[in-house]
């Protein structure tokens, strides 16, 4: 008995997860304050997306914008790509995008 309390124990507290998934950088904090006042009030966005391995950010213009664009950064603040635009661009860093991009989660809405 003393064995199953111990390994119940044990996998209560290692099975659990307190780490937010959206979880952003400070770089990426500070970038929100810079791209938000040209983003289109009601449809802009920042998202969380794992592609090609890492966490990036997608920093979306919105639909006020015919031909928007959606910036999408590393955690370090890197631009990796930009997607849409006047071409529809939907290749970022030789991949394409929606073949490759896992969506993680709505970080902040504007």
């Amino acid at each position: 008995m003393k064995y199953l309390i111990i390994a119940l124990s044990f996998l209560y507290f290692t099975s659990c997860s307190t780490e937010d998934p959206l979880t952003i950088t400070q770089c990426i904090d500070d970038e929100i304050s810079v791209f938000f006042p040209q983003a289109c009030e009601g449809s802009g966005d920042l998202t969380k997306w794992i592609f090609n391995g890492q966490d990036v950010f997608c920093f979306n213009q919105g639909t006020c914008i015919a031909d928007g664009i959606a910036l999408i950064y590393d955690g370090e603040c890197n631009l990796i790509c930009t997607l849409g635009g006047v071409d529809g661009n939907e290749i970022c860093d030789g991949l394409n995008w929606s073949d490759n991009a896992e969506f993680v989660g709505v970080v902040f809405r504007y």
